[in-house]
């Protein structure tokens, strides 16, 4: 909306200089907030990833959401489009690590777990502690 004011759109041909000049100062504020927001998310997310921490991970993946990181191309306009009204889910290449190294960690605890229950099962079987002929 305060686009559109400041276009001139929203109260007459241009509005008074005072008016456009607040308006500037706002959308002024609003992209300097935005822009300390996704460098602190895309910082965060780095971090997360060298640190492959699952917590840390998560809660950048959060940080990478409020900052507008990530987003669908059909709600918001941004990014690539298959089709009429087809929109498609579009992210950072910090946020794409991010999810790649949550991926890794889920695939490496479910080797670690697989492992551990064939520890178990191997555990419950009988096994001759003295080689044949020996005893």
């Amino acid at each position: 909306e305060l686009e559109l004011e400041l276009a001139g759109g929203a109260g007459g041909a241009g509005g008074d200089a005072a008016r456009t000049a607040r308006l500037r100062d706002e959308l002024r504020r609003r992209r300097e907030a935005a822009t300390a927001r996704r460098d602190g998310a895309e910082a965060a997310l780095r971090e997360a990833v060298e640190g492959a921490s699952r917590d840390e991970l998560l809660s950048a993946l959060e940080l990478a959401h409020a900052a507008l990181l990530v987003g669908d191309s059909s709600a918001d306009g941004v990014g690539p489009r298959r089709g009429e009204g087809q929109g498609c889910r579009w992210m950072t290449r910090e946020v794409l690590d991010a999810h790649v190294a949550l991926a890794a960690l889920a695939h490496a605890e479910d080797d670690e777990h697989d492992d551990r229950r064939r520890r178990a099962a191997m555990a419950q079987l009988c096994v001759r502690t003295e080689s044949l002929g020996v005893d």
